[in-house]
């Protein structure tokens, strides 16, 4: 769930529309939607779509008892 909040931010701070994402990506403004509704995509979808603002996808290790 904060994922999906987490890109709609980005995105919004960034002042592009889910048009612009579909533009700059090539993904259709439908699986730009999607993936903001939890709805679907892949990691390389989510990839593409960070790229496209400037941000870039990592992990991180949790210490034991961390969520």
């Amino acid at each position: 769930m904060a994922f999906k909040q987490e890109l709609i931010e980005a995105r919004k701070a960034a002042s592009f529309t889910q048009q612009d994402i579909s533009r700059i990506t090539g993904l259709s403004q439908q699986a730009v939607s999607r993936m903001e509704k939890g709805a679907g995509g892949t990691l390389e979808t989510a990839i593409r779509y960070l790229n496209s603002m400037g941000y870039s996808l990592g992990i991180k290790k949790q210490n034991r008892g961390e969520q």
